[in-house]
C-alpha cells in the first residue's frame, strides 16, 4: 500500500524518511561514509530514474566474495521495483556489449545490474547509454536499426571492482568492508528479501519524500563542484542528500579515477615523455626515432622505458 507523498514536507520530515532508509542498509560493513551515500543515491535514482535526463553507473565492490554487495544491488531493485535485479555478466568484447545493451533496453528493465565483474570495467557503448539519452544500433542479423531510450538505472558489482577508459568518469562507487575471514557467516538483523517487499510503499514513500522536501525548500545550491554529464542527477539526488548532512557520493570518484589502469598509463607516459623529451614540441614518430636512436646507458633505458609507456 502506497500513502501520500507529503505535500509540502519538512527539512525534518526528510530527514525521518532519510533514516527510514538507512535503517534498512544499516548491517552493511560500509567502508566510509561516501559509500553509505553512493548507496542511498542509488535508492532514490531507482526511483525517479525516469525523471532525469542521465544518471551516474553506481558501482558496488568489496575485497573479497560474500561481503553482500549483490543484496546491496538488489536491495535497489526490491525497492524500487518489488524485485531483483536484472543481472547481466561483463561482456566478452564491445560487439557483444552494444548488441545486449540494445537488448536490454528495448526489454525495458529500469534498473540493469552487471554482477560479479571479474576484469577492469569500461565499454564506449555504456558510456554512450550513460551520457545520452537514446542509443541506437543494428538489430542482429537484420539490416535495420533500433533507437531505444536509456532512461534505467545501471549498477555494477565485484570484488575489487575498477572502471577503465571514459567510463572511470561515469561512476561513482560504493566499497564494503566485512573485515572478517568469512564475510557471508555474518547475520543480519532482517531478511532484507522479505522485508522489503512487506514495507516497499513506507520505503518508497521515505525515497521520494526526501526528493520532494528538497524540491520544496527551493532546492538550494550546495557547495559542490558541477558533475558534468550528470547535472539533472547531481542537482537533485546528489544535493538533497548533501542537504540532509551526508557526505558527497561523488567523493568516491576520486578513487575511481586513481585506480583506472588506463589513466594510470597515460599519467606514466606524459610523466616520462616531459622527464625525457622536456618541453620542446615533438611528433610521436619523431619522438619514437629519438627514443630507439639513443646511445646513453641511462638515455637508452629512459628512452626503453618512455617507448613502454607508449606501448601501453
Amino acid at each position: 500500500e502506497f500513502f501520500p507523498i507529503p505535500p509540502n514536507p519538512s527539512k525534518k520530515e526528510a530527514f525521518d524518511a532519510l533514516n527510514i532508509l538507512l535503517e534498512v542498509i544499516k548491517d552493511f560493513p560500509f567502508e566510509n561514509e561516501e559509500s553509505k551515500s553512493v548507496a542511498i543515491s542509488a535508492i532514490l535514482t531507482g526511483l525517479i530514474r525516469k525523471s532525469i535526463r542521465t544518471a551516474p553507473l553506481h558501482g558496488f565492490t568489496a575485497p573479497k566474495m560474500g561481503s553482500g554487495k549483490s543484496l546491496l544491488a538488489d536491495v535497489v531493485g526490491l525497492i524500487a521495483n518489488g524485485k531483483s535485479n536484472s543481472a547481466i555478466p561483463q561482456a566478452e568484447n564491445e560487439a557483444e556489449e552494444k548488441k545486449r545493451l540494445l537488448a536490454v533496453l528495448a526489454e525495458g528493465d529500469s534498473i540493469i545490474c552487471y554482477d560479479n565483474i571479474e576484469h577492469p570495467f569500461g565499454s564506449p557503448a555504456l558510456c554512450s547509454v550513460l551520457t545520452q539519452e537514446e542509443f541506437k544500433d543494428r538489430l542482429l542479423g537484420q539490416n535495420r536499426s533500433l533507437s531505444v531510450l536509456t532512461n534505467a538505472t545501471f549498477l555494477a558489482t565485484g570484488n575489487n571492482l575498477t572502471f577503465i577508459g571514459d567510463t572511470s568518469t561515469r561512476a561513482i562507487l560504493c566499497r564494503l568492508d566485512p573485515e572478517c575471514e568469512r564475510p557471508e557467516e555474518r547475520m543480519f538483523d532482517i531478511d532484507l528479501r522479505q522485508y522489503i517487499p512487506l514495507h516497499r510503499g513506507k520505503l518508497v514513500r521515505s525515497g521520494l519524500t526526501i526528493l520532494r522536501a528538497y524540491h520544496i525548500d527551493g532546492r538550494p545550491k550546495q557547495d559542490i563542484p558541477q558533475f558534468g554529464r550528470f547535472e539533472d542527477w547531481s542537482n537533485w539526488i546528489r544535493s538533497s542528500l548533501i542537504w540532509l548532512g551526508m557526505e558527497d557520493p561523488c567523493v568516491s570518484r576520486k578513487e575511481i579515477e586513481n585506480s583506472d589502469p588506463a589513466r594510470a598509463s597515460l599519467n606514466n607516459l606524459l610523466t616520462t615523455w616531459n622527464e625525457y623529451l622536456g618541453d620542446i614540441s615533438y611528433t610521436l614518430r619523431s619522438a619514437i626515432s629519438k627514443a630507439e636512436n639513443e646511445k646513453s646507458e641511462y638515455l637508452k633505458e629512459k628512452a626503453e622505458f618512455f617507448l613502454d609507456s607508449i606501448k601501453e
